[in-house]
C-alpha cells in the first residue's frame, strides 16, 4: 500500500522534478522540513507538516489561484506597518513578524475552505 508520503514524494517528482525546485516554488515552507518529512525522518508533528505540502501540491494542481502563505503574510504586513503608531525611523520591524504569520495562515485557510465548497 501507498503511504501519503510517497504520493507526495511522487507528485513533487512529477510536477518539479525534484524537492528543491518544489522547495524553491513554496517559500512558505521550510526546506530542511519538507526534506526531512519526505525522507521520513522528520521527529516533529509528521502529519501536520506532510498536510501542508500535499495542500501546497493541490493548490499548484488548482492553478495556482490562491495567493501563498508569504503573499498574504507580506500584505498583512504592509497593511499593519502603515498604521503602526511605533515610528522606527529605519526599517521596518519584525516586533508583530509571529502575528503576521498566524493571520496570514488563518485566510489562506479561510480561502481554501472556501475553494473546497
Amino acid at each position: 500500500m501507498v503511504s501519503e508520503r510517497d504520493k507526495a514524494v511522487h507528485a513533487i517528482r512529477a510536477r518539479y522534478g525534484t524537492t528543491h525546485a518544489f522547495c524553491q516554488a513554496h517559500p512558505e515552507l521550510n526546506r530542511t522540513t519538507v526534506y526531512q518529512v519526505l525522507r521520513g525522518t522528520y521527529a516533529g508533528n509528521t502529519a501536520r507538516q506532510l498536510g501542508r505540502i500535499i495542500a501546497a501540491l493541490e493548490n499548484d494542481a488548482q492553478g495556482g489561484d490562491l495567493p501563498s502563505l508569504t503573499e498574504l503574510e507580506e500584505c498583512i504586513r504592509q497593511a499593519a506597518c502603515l498604521r503602526c503608531p511605533v515610528d522606527q525611523g529605519a526599517d521596518l520591524c519584525k516586533r508583530c513578524a509571529p502575528t503576521h504569520l498566524l493571520q496570514a495562515q488563518a485566510v489562506l485557510d479561510l480561502l481554501r475552505k472556501r475553494g473546497e465548497k
